[in-house]
């Protein structure tokens, strides 16, 4: 075997100073260059550079975390049955809010209803189909595009609508002093049913506002049927509407901003009362739909006089509510909510075609109230952000007034300081030293002494000199100028 030969055996002990490949590999050889294994393994090594440079491992993919959109909990609601997806598609066609047309229809719905036509008396009397649509948006929002949409979506015959007014004017469109035919003077019913509306919820406010307004009272009595009428001294202006002989509908425009007007009304349930919805349409497209043709509900059946029956699921979930209410639970909702979920499902039948009640008008109803919620805490959170952002502002205006005032207070306490200091320097032949300046001065005003005589010296009034005595200290003093 030639010297220049290796064997396993060479590898292992190979070289002159006992290096072996294994040790090359892990550690620094003293060996001399023409080592083999040295050679050969730093010619290995080369050669896994070169192809770790040739082929860089790949970067791992960076693993981006996108958040997952809320599932919204009304996706199938237009499509569940043919009556909302006929609206929904036609609130598209007029680019208008699906969710606003619907409040709209719902208010004409039961402005079609006799006023003899009632809710049964589940907890005390018997309940008024009366119903009250809040529109939610911006100004010029679409509220106006919503009730045209819902005039012609749905055809539920002549319907009388008016703007609102003052409260003893609601009285007058259903009622007029006059002769009847046999002659006998008196209040004259002209009308039975009145869809009120109000474009902007600030001109209901303004009424609202009004010294001794009744507007805001009258409606709330009027939401539950109740009697209607004030005493008057003059017979023309006493037009009494009994308890459940009117039908009165109310759709208003309400800018989140602006909503105070009947949020600002909850101590009394005016904003329970009504049916929250939007007038934004986030899913709308670019590519609008045509209008499909108009429902014709004239001939859908007569009414009968009296309570509707309803599904006993109604019954027993408000009874269970008053219930809970009677014994003070906290979890109890407010009465007004479910009363207005009842006439909502009555609606929602109307708009169906039919004239009873089921269980799924209850039910879809309550999808209805949901957004109707989600609609209203909405409103509430824009009003609550706009209350602190003037609550911060009226504070930064308190601090800036406060600082001012501080300032004020803090110069006119400096001048009189001044005025004390050149009073009695001036008396003591206009010069003192600065230690018995300070004695004159009363305790009060001692801190703000070395502040009143900087004024002064800025003002040109006053001049200080210091003299330094032989055993190094140094006395000022204070002397007027010549």
């Amino acid at each position: 075997m030639t010297a220049d030969t290796h064997t396993p055996d060479d590898t292992i002990a190979g070289c002159a100073k006992d290096c072996t490949g294994f040790l090359h590999a892990i550690s620094s050889c003293e060996c001399s260059d023409d080592c083999q294994p040295c050679i050969d393994h730093e010619a290995a090594e080369e050669a896994k550079r070169a192809e770790r440079e040739a082929n860089p491992p790949a970067k791992p993919a960076l693993s981006v975390v996108r958040d997952e959109p809320e599932p919204d909990p009304f996706a199938g609601f237009w499509d569940q049955r043919e009556s909302l997806s006929h609206l929904r598609d036609f609130a598209r066609a007029r680019m208008a809010s699906p969710w606003a047309v619907l409040g709209a229809v719902m208010g004409r719905a039961t402005c079609s209803v006799p006023p003899s036509t009632t809710l049964p008396p589940i907890v005390g009397g018997e309940a008024s189909l009366n119903l009250f649509v809040a529109l939610v948006g911006r100004s010029g929002g679409g509220k106006g595009a919503a009730e045209s949409a819902a005039r012609d979506a749905i055809n539920f015959g002549d319907l009388e609508v008016a703007t609102l007014g003052s409260g003893e004017g609601i009285m007058h469109l259903y009622s007029q002093y006059g002769t009847d035919e046999q002659g006998n003077k008196g209040p004259q019913r002209i009308r039975d049913s009145v869809l009120f509306t109000a474009p902007e919820i600030d001109q209901m406010a303004a009424l609202g506002g009004r010294q001794s307004s009744t507007l805001m009272p009258t409606l709330r009595s009027a939401w539950s049927g109740e009697r209607l009428g004030f005493s008057y001294a003059n017979r023309e202006k006493a037009l009494p509407l009994e308890a459940h002989t009117y039908r009165l509908g109310l759709v208003v425009g309400v800018q989140p901003a602006r909503a105070f007007a009947l949020l600002d009304e909850s101590d009394g349930g005016t904003p329970q009362r009504f049916v929250w919805l939007p007038t934004e349409d986030p899913e709308a497209t670019g590519d609008v739909p045509d209008a499909p043709p108009a429902r014709d509900l004239r001939a859908a059946g007569r009414w009968l006089t009296g309570p509707l029956k309803l599904p006993e699921v109604i019954w027993e979930t408000i009874r269970a509510n008053r219930l809970a209410t009677l014994r003070g639970e906290t979890e109890a909702l407010d009465g007004h909510s479910l009363l207005c979920r009842e006439k909502v499902a009555v609606a929602l039948c109307i708009i169906d075609g039919r004239r009873v009640v089921t269980e799924d008008d209850w039910d879809v109803a309550g999808q209805v109230m949901a957004k109707s919620d989600e609609t209203r805490t909405a409103v509430q959170k824009v009003l609550n952000d706009e209350k602190t952002k003037l609550s911060e502002a009226r504070g930064v205006a308190a601090g800036v007034q406060q600082v001012v005032t501080d300032e004020f207070v803090h110069d006119r306490t400096l001048d009189r300081i001044g005025k004390n200091v050149l009073r009695v320097i001036r008396q003591q032949g206009g010069e003192l030293a600065g230690a018995a300046l300070r004695r004159t001065i009363a305790h009060r005003d001692r801190d703000l002494l070395d502040d009143a005589l900087t004024k002064l010296g800025l003002a040109g009034k006053l001049t200080r000199r210091q003299d330094r005595d032989p055993f190094g200290q140094t006395t000022t003093h204070y002397r007027l100028p010549q």
